[in-house]
C-alpha cells in the first residue's frame, strides 16, 4: 500500500509533492503505528479507525481529520466554521507557498489517535435546514467528480444533497462510511434516494 501512496504523491505537481511528503512524515513521527491505505482514491492514515486523509485539488492540498471537531482549534486553521455541514470533520488546506506546520500536524495526529484509542467521537445531532443551496464539502465533491457523478448530485434537491452527506458523516465506523458513499453513488446512478436506508437494509 505504501507503494500506491508513493505513486499518488509522485503524480502531483512538485510543490504538492513536498506538502504531501511533509504531511506523511508528520503522520509517522506522531504515531509510528499509524497505518497507510488508499481510500476513495487518496492516501489515508488509520489507527483504531480513520485518523486523517489527504487529496490534491487543483489549487491546494486538502488534509482532513475524521473527528477533527474534538481536536485543538487554537491554531485557527480549520476551514470549517460553526455553520459547516460536517459536525465532526475538520480540514486544513495548503496552497502553493504555504508552510506546513509539521509540529502542529504531529500534535493534531497524536490527539486524534488518542481519541480513537479512547473511543471518543462526536455525538451527531440533526440541524434545521438553512440556506437552500448546499455547499458540499470538498472531499465529497472530489469523490463525486472522480466518479463522474457531480452533475447528478448537483441536480438533486437541497434536502437530498444535505441528507446524503449527513448520513455518510453519521457513520460510526470507517467501513460503514465507505459503504454509504458507495450507496450514494449507486443511488445517483439509479435516480433513487436512500431506498435501502428507509427500508432498514
Amino acid at each position: 500500500m505504501q507503494d500506491k501512496i508513493t505513486a499518488y504523491i509522485t503524480q502531483q505537481e512538485p510543490w504538492k509533492q513536498q506538502v504531501l511528503k511533509k504531511l506523511r512524515g508528520a503522520m509517522h513521527n506522531a504515531d509510528p503505528e499509524i497505518h497507510e491505505s488508499i481510500k476513495w482514491g487518496t492516501p489515508a492514515f488509520e489507527h483504531k479507525g480513520l485518523v486523517t486523509w489527504v487529496f490534491c485539488a487543483s489549487e491546494w492540498v486538502h488534509l482532513s481529520f475524521q473527528q477533527g471537531a474534538l481536536l485543538d482549534a487554537s491554531h485557527n486553521m480549520w476551514e470549517e466554521g460553526p455553520d459547516t455541514a460536517s459536525q465532526a470533520k475538520r480540514t486544513i488546506k495548503f496552497r502553493e507557498g504555504d508552510e506546513v506546520p509539521v509540529e502542529l500536524i504531529e500534535h493534531l495526529v497524536h490527539e486524534a489517535v488518542d481519541n480513537n484509542i479512547e473511543g471518543r467521537r462526536v455525538e451527531f445531532h440533526i440541524t434545521k435546514p438553512g440556506s437552500k443551496e448546499f455547499d458540499v464539502p470538498a472531499e465529497y465533491a472530489a469523490i463525486l467528480r472522480d466518479h463522474n457523478a457531480y452533475e447528478l448530485y448537483e441536480n438533486r434537491p437541497y434536502y437530498q444533497q444535505k441528507g446524503w452527506i449527513q448520513w455518510i458523516e453519521g457513520a460510526k465506523r470507517d467501513e460503514t462510511k465507505q459503504k454509504r458513499i458507495e450507496e450514494m453513488l449507486l443511488e445517483l446512478e439509479e435516480g433513487t434516494y436512500m431506498p435501502r436506508k428507509r427500508s432498514g437494509q
